[in-house]
């Protein structure tokens, strides 16, 4: 019969978790709205003071958070944790609202991106595309032909 070790926990871990679950119990209050912060009141949420943000950018946070939920579904574990650190930076950045930030992403990926958000746009300049190559073409056929008459006339 094989015995089954039991391991324990490190006494740092134990510690640090104690620690979190009294901050925990510390911080919960019936009325739904956390005690003063820095003169402050915050709403229980995800967000709140421990992450940087004021009482209103953590109200937005919130907001966003459960609009995530909603259009691309529920995460959990480590996919939780981005979309969090991903709120967060946003509001902080200011990034909220920004259509031009925003805009600016859109072909961040590069590949396909143009090809399915804004294909009438490719078909628009695709004839000066062509234009264009063709010019580049010409020349670099006339640079070339050009270097070799001056090579054979050098070499008289």
């Amino acid at each position: 019969m094989s015995s089954v070790r039991t391991r324990r926990r490190p006494q740092r871990l134990a510690a640090f978790i104690a620690k979190k679950r009294a901050d925990r119990r510390r911080n919960r209050t019936s009325s739904g709205v956390l005690p003063f912060v820095d003169g402050e009141h915050y709403s229980v949420s995800v967000f709140g003071a421990r992450h940087g943000l004021t009482p209103e950018q953590a109200r937005l946070a919130e907001k966003l958070l459960s609009r995530a939920r909603a259009e691309r579904g529920r995460v959990t574990g480590f996919r939780y944790a981005l979309r969090i650190g991903g709120i967060i930076s946003a509001v902080k950045r200011g990034l909220v609202g920004n259509s031009a930030w925003g805009r600016s992403l859109l072909a961040a990926r590069g590949g396909q991106t143009i090809a399915r958000h804004a294909l009438h746009h490719l078909r628009e300049i695709s004839p000066a595309g062509v234009r264009a190559s063709v010019i580049a073409r010409d020349r670099r056929k006339a640079r070339e032909a050009y270097e070799r008459a001056s090579a054979l006339h050098r070499g008289r």
